[in-house]
């Protein structure tokens, strides 16, 4: 399993949301003009981004001293998690300044949903779950066709 190649998915089954390391390297590559391939492995594993200097290294602490943040705590968690506690806040003015950032609109029927409800309706349109499974079974399945030459001698016998 690699996160950084989009193996691996982050999410709650129960509520309907998710996404892969791709989902968030496709938001900030252009923002940062590297490619998608080069934001992913920056999204993971020992890649900090120094708070002072605001560039990337191996190791946690950067040259001058200062401590850096891991790439998924920085770009992924943070902005995951000050949508959820502005939302169960009731910080109307902060999670409504970040919707259109993110491109989230919420559906007419949902917008007077406060907490847990309004929360379950912002990250399904976010990070729907099923956007995230179906590109991972798109980019790292083998096509049937492909498939159906090495499973077939599994599924049939010869007797």
């Amino acid at each position: 399993m690699y996160p950084e190649r989009g193996t691996v998915g982050f999410g709650s089954g129960l509520h309907g949301w998710g996404f892969t390391i791709q989902k968030f390297a496709n938001m900030y590559a252009s923002k940062f003009g590297v490619t998608r391939a080069k934001m992913m492995k920056r999204l993971w594993g020992d890649n900090f981004l120094g708070n002072d200097t605001k560039k990337w290294s191996h190791q946690s602490t950067a040259k001058a001293g200062q401590k850096g943040d891991r790439g998924f705590c920085v770009f992924v968690l943070t902005p995951i998690e000050t949508l959820f506690r502005s939302i169960m806040d009731g910080k109307k003015e902060i999670y409504e300044a970040m919707l259109p950032k993110l491109g989230i609109t919420i559906p007419k029927e949902s917008r007077e949903e406060v907490g847990k409800p309004l929360l379950k309706v912002v990250m399904q349109e976010w990070l729907p779950a099923a956007h995230a499974l179906l590109q991972m079974v798109c980019n790292h399945l083998p096509s049937p066709a492909v498939a159906q030459r090495y499973r077939v001698e599994n599924l049939y016998s010869v007797s």
